[in-house]
C-alpha cells in the first residue's frame, strides 16, 4: 500500500540493475515534480542533518532557484 506521502514507492526487490528499473511517481511525487506541491510542507515540516546543516522547521529557509542557479533565501 503506498503512503500517501510517498513520492516514489519502492517496490519489490527486482534483479534489474537500479539503473535499469521501471517506477512510477505517486500523485503526491507528481504534483511535487510540477511545482503545485511542496515536499516538506506536505510532511509538516522537516528535522534532518544534511552535509553539516540542520534542516529544521515548518518550510525551508532557502531554496533553489533554477533560473539564476543559486540557493537563494526564502522571502
Amino acid at each position: 500500500m503506498k503512503s500517501p506521502l510517498e513520492l516514489l514507492p519502492v517496490g519489490l526487490p527486482s534483479t534489474a540493475p537500479e539503473r535499469q528499473r521501471e517506477v512510477d511517481l505517486t500523485e503526491a511525487g507528481l504534483s511535487v515534480r510540477r511545482r503545485e506541491a511542496d515536499w516538506i510542507a506536505l510532511r509538516g515540516g522537516i528535522d534532518r542533518w544534511l552535509g553539516g546543516v540542520h534542516l529544521r522547521g515548518p518550510e525551508p529557509a532557502w531554496r533553489w532557484d533554477g533560473q539564476r542557479e543559486l540557493l537563494v533565501e526564502r522571502s
